[in-house]
């Protein structure tokens, strides 16, 4: 092709450059060239313009998608406490994303004695995380209705998040029987030993057992731990690292004593479980001072009643 004359307008919208329009063999004159500088930064503008309602019109998409998945997400979760002689319960759980990897659950027994609490941790956040959520909750509703022990039932969960998880990925977990009449067992998965504040001394006591994070390696052991039943005014409180991994607008971390500190002293105060819940949550938002959430935040506060 023979070329006499060759011209070339970018099309630049913002700094950025969207493309252009080439004109060969086009005698232009000066005039011509104003007006098609013109044209083509119009041109830049509308393309830019449609390029992000296009960009706006997905965000919307995905938004709403996560929220349809948050709202799943939070319907697995218990909507009530179980009526359990005795005992009054309370549970909070904040995500620091649309879906987090928080887990917690109340399976009464049969007899309505008691029940099996769980509280769980998956690592990352996210979609990710919640799904494996979901899978460990279908996993262990579906095991704890067997009559195996507790810690061949983590073992089992284990083998199966194994197969699932990605590589280093895990979820650590605690799971308890409680009862008024019946010593409190508990296995625990790499999870934060749980506070139980004795009303007698006011003391806390921690629930300790070792035991390794869910889905890492096949055939891991998990050990029973026991301890003496929930007395009146004996207060047990289970959470996620999400509450005292905190900072405040300095950066210092709240800790696991200021939080025990915090839990001794609301449970000298109130006889309830729920303004329990609340006031560590209250604590927890005053020592952030507004700073961002950067984890799912779970607590569960089981009270013996008077």
């Amino acid at each position: 092709v023979h070329v006499d004359s060759y011209l070339c307008l970018p099309l630049v919208s913002k700094s950025r450059v969207l493309g252009a329009v080439n004109l060969v063999n086009s005698s232009c004159t000066e005039m011509d060239r104003e007006v098609l500088m013109t044209i083509c930064s119009l041109a830049a503008t509308s393309i830019e313009n449609a390029l992000l309602y296009q960009d706006s019109l997905e965000k919307e998409r995905y938004q709403e998608s996560l929220k349809i998945a948050r709202d799943i997400q939070m319907k697995l979760y218990p909507a009530t406490a179980p009526d359990i002689a005795g005992l009054d319960i309370a549970s909070r759980t904040e995500s620091c994303d649309e879906t987090g990897g928080d887990y917690f659950d109340f399976l009464p027994h049969d007899d309505g004695s008691g029940m099996t609490m769980v509280i769980g941790d998956v690592s990352g956040h996210g979609i990710g995380a919640a799904l494996h959520m979901v899978s460990a909750r279908a996993g262990l509703r579906a095991m704890c209705g067997s009559s195996s022990s507790l810690s061949d039932v983590l073992g089992a969960l284990n083998d199966q998040l194994e197969k699932d998880m990605e590589t280093e990925q895990f979820m650590t977990m605690f799971v308890s029987t409680l009862s008024r009449r019946d010593p409190l067992r508990f296995v625990s998965a790499g999870h934060d030993a749980p506070c139980v504040f004795r009303a007698e001394d006011r003391s806390i006591d921690q629930l300790d057992a070792t035991g390794m994070p869910l889905g890492l390696f096949p055939g891991v052991p998990y050990s029973i731990g026991e301890v003496p039943p929930l007395g009146a005014g004996d207060v047990l409180l289970a959470m996620t690292d999400g509450v005292w991994e905190v900072h405040d607008p300095v950066g210092e971390m709240l800790g696991k004593e200021r939080i025990a500190e915090i839990f001794c002293d609301l449970c000298q105060q109130h006889d309830s479980a729920d303004r329990i819940a609340d006031g560590i949550l209250a604590a927890v938002n005053e020592y952030t001072a507004g700073s961002p959430q950067r984890d799912d935040v779970t607590l569960v506060v089981i009270r013996a009643s008077d």
